[in-house]
């Protein structure tokens, strides 16, 4: 009887290691995290899962970003396309990942299954990527990212993407990583600060304040420099600013309400 529980376990393991070797070496389903191609992170080529040289020249990963000017309005929604190329390439696979400056997670992809892209997620980080492609494949994946609620700096997105041949195994695909940053759009005009709604209007050059629900206590802007423009204290419900006599350049708002202390960026032109 022991003889024969030996046989299965041994019949058990070789089933789990050769078959989800296998399944391993595609990943069609879906690609394991941590290989988006960033500095600190493998991509689907170093990780073992494809064999053969990055970004060997016979091919690219291109990335698309939908808003203007590669700029991201705070909490708005944007269209990004990964484009796989490689040379005789039958199917395609791609993963993403969003960085702002401090290396944080930065907004949010949305998963769309009708169109094999799923998300995942580990140590608060996202990596949005294919899933469950079929065999062959488009080699274009569009998706929605919702930017960060606020102003994050410059944020990163990497990708590294997988130009395979379709055999289900891990030789004769080519993985091609790539790179792009959006810049926040600091002349957006409806920006909420702490509980205060800030609407800036530029074709009047002015800023108007207003607290819904919790008084202004404090309001401070300045220029590029450092310099204090316009500064006032007090429990205020609203506040109006002029800027009819600033120059165009960048300038930094700051305000507390209830006793918490905000700031954002806006750029007069």
């Amino acid at each position: 009887m022991l003889r024969y529980l030996f046989i299965f376990i041994f019949a058990l393991l070789a089933f789990y290691f050769t078959g989800e070797k296998s399944s391993a070496h595609s990943k069609a389903s879906q690609a394991p995290v941590l290989n988006a191609g960033a500095p600190d992170m493998s991509s689907c080529n170093s990780s073992g899962c494809h064999e053969g040289t990055v970004n060997d020249g016979n091919g690219s990963t291109l990335l698309d970003f939908s808003g203007e000017n590669d700029e991201y309005i705070p909490g708005q929604h944007y269209t990004i396309t990964v484009a796989v190329e490689g040379t005789g390439s039958l199917r395609y696979g791609f993963q993403m990942i969003a960085r702002n400056e401090n290396n944080q997670q930065a907004g949010s992809f949305v998963a769309d299954t009708a169109n094999k892209i799923g998300v995942q997620i580990i140590a608060g980080l996202q990596f949005i990527g294919h899933k469950n492609i079929p065999n062959p494949n488009q080699n274009n994946f569009s998706f929605e990212w919702v930017a960060p609620s606020s102003d994050q700096g410059v944020i990163t997105f990497w990708a590294a993407g997988n130009a395979a041949n379709g055999d289900n195994g891990r030789n004769g695909d080519h993985i091609y990583t790539s790179s792009m940053q959006i810049n926040p759009n600091l002349s957006n005009i409806d920006l909420v600060l702490s509980g205060a709604l800030s609407t800036i209007n530029f074709s009047d050059k002015r800023i108007q304040f207003y607290a819904p629900s919790t008084p202004i206590e404090e309001i401070l802007i300045a220029d590029i420099q450092g310099h204090t423009l316009y500064h006032t204290a007090g429990l205020l419900p609203s506040a109006e600013v002029s800027m009819g006599t600033w120059m165009p350049g960048c300038y930094l708002i700051k305000i507390r309400c209830d006793g918490e202390l905000r700031s954002s960026k806006f750029i007069l032109h």
